[in-house]
């Protein structure tokens, strides 16, 4: 399983980094927003993280929509620096798939991150399945 972390400005995604690879995950890239797209063409990434700090960077959930129409498959989640109760309802909104509030104990987010994307592969080989029949 590859990810790939878009993070907002004012978050230092060290540590998210640190952890995952920790639990054998490979983070691809801290990435921006605007080579975001560009990076899945060139990646094979399953899971996005946004790592973000509510209430300031929420604007980074906006162009969820837009990717979720041409990149169904990948699992999205979002870790926030500081609980937001607004944010998680956005997050809820836009169907993203898990929102995390650090401290993140590394062992069960990564557990829950390779659930989430066996789930959406699933879905993924269903759908292609149907195309063919």
């Amino acid at each position: 399983m590859q990810a790939i972390i878009l993070a907002s400005p004012n978050v230092k995604a060290i540590d998210i980094r640190k952890g995952l690879a920790q639990q054998n995950l490979l983070i691809k890239r801290k990435i921006f927003k605007p080579v975001l797209l560009e990076a899945f063409d060139l990646f094979a990434i399953d899971v996005l993280i946004l790592a973000i700090r509510s209430p300031d960077a929420t604007d980074i959930l906006d162009f969820i929509p837009e990717f979720r129409r041409k990149k169904f498959v990948l699992s999205i989640v979002v870790i926030d620096q500081a609980k937001n109760e607004k944010t998680a309802e956005k997050c809820r909104e836009l169907g993203i798939d898990g929102y995390y509030e650090k401290p993140i104990f590394y062992p069960t987010f990564a557990l829950r991150l390779k659930n989430m994307v066996c789930k959406k592969q699933i879905v993924c080989e269903d759908r292609w399945l149907k195309t063919l029949s």
